[in-house]
């Protein structure tokens, strides 16, 4: 079946693209080595392993450009290549890259003049990441000046630069704004640089985990707590902030007293009969303060007042003119009040 030349040049742009997607940076060296001297230069490209792709970029040895001018990678086997001098003629070379490495062909062009024809083998390290040259008969280089030495590629792969910061947004002290607590949203500012893609944040409160997100909104109680953010890159890369927060209360409890008569009307004094007094004390933090209170007469005198005594029973009489009333208010975290109100006797 004859496939349109249209639909073949569009598989070839795929795979083209296909291959600069995945391509990843390259950091090593080139040297030529065997003479008195070695020399060589450091070396950056790209590699594609999926896309079976290889470049170096121009470099100089020794003030002689130095440029790889046909890469390409090859699995363990024999091969032949043919390259077409820019000057004219060809020149053919067989190398074989033995089981167990990864290989690669080059052509190199030196000194934009004379060009070269050399064969690398590589051990790859388990991660993938490092490519350390392995002797063969093949990167020896033919003719020119460095007729009979080796050229030698070493390199690493460049993992893209990724990296993911976080810092939580809190203050240390907090006042209790609920029973027995407060309710706080704490943010999470989380920082991507280069490749870094947020996956998510973790929240962990006194060493437990208690949700996810860019914020956390939950009840803690009176007392001190650790708070842990930690943000995860979709690449596992992580961070973490820690910070120590306290919910305290400081505020003393609201305290009222009131008289009320028969009739359950308020009142401020007082004739013939019977009233109640009621103590009213609520605290934001406390459901519940305690509250003690006690009451006395009170004598209004002037110059001439008269009282009584009686020494055998102890009693003194005394002409009341208002009775006083004085409560004290406290709550769990030991904040008080304390007030007191007068009914006076009409």
């Amino acid at each position: 079946m004859l496939i349109p030349t249209r639909i073949i040049l569009s598989c070839m742009l795929l795979l083209f693209c296909a291959a600069a997607v995945n391509a990843e940076p390259i950091d090593g060296s080139v040297s030529i080595s065997g003479g008195f001297f070695p020399v060589g230069s450091s070396i950056t490209g790209d590699i594609s392993l999926s896309g079976n792709t290889i470049s170096v970029d121009p470099t100089a040895i020794l003030g002689n450009q130095y440029d790889t001018i046909v890469s390409e990678l090859l699995p363990p086997g024999t091969y032949t290549r043919t390259h077409n001098l820019s000057a004219g003629g060809v020149i053919t070379r067989t190398a074989t890259i033995p089981a167990g490495t990864q290989g690669a062909y080059f052509v190199v062009r030196l000194n934009n003049d004379t060009e070269h024809q050399i064969f690398n083998a590589w051990d790859v390290s388990p991660d993938g990441l490092v490519f350390t040259n392995v002797p063969i008969p093949g990167d020896v280089w033919i003719g020119g000046i460095y007729d009979g030495r080796r050229a030698i590629y070493n390199f690493e792969i460049v993992p893209p630069f990724s990296n993911i910061g976080v810092d939580i947004v809190s203050s240390f002290n907090y006042e209790c704004t609920e029973v027995g607590g407060s309710t706080i949203t704490i943010d999470a500012n989380v920082t991507l640089e280069g490749v870094a893609v947020l996956d998510r944040v973790d929240w962990v409160v006194d060493g437990v985990l208690v949700g996810q997100g860019s914020s956390l909104t939950r009840f803690y109680t009176l007392g001190s707590h650790v708070i842990e953010a930690t943000a995860v890159a979709t690449d596992g890369d992580t961070a973490t902030d820690t910070v120590g927060i306290t919910v305290s209360d400081t505020i003393a409890p609201n305290l009222n007293i009131v008289f009320t008569d028969s009739g359950g009307n308020v009142v401020a004094s007082a004739v013939d009969g019977e009233y109640t007094i009621t103590l009213n004390s609520s605290d934001v933090c406390d459901a519940s303060p305690a509250v003690s209170a006690s009451a006395s007469k009170v004598m209004n005198i002037v110059s001439g007042d008269k009282v009584t005594v009686n020494q055998l029973d102890g009693s003194v009489t005394l002409p009341t003119t208002a009775v006083s009333v004085s409560a004290r208010a406290s709550d769990v975290s030991g904040n008080y009040v304390i007030k007191s109100a007068i009914l006076v006797i009409e």
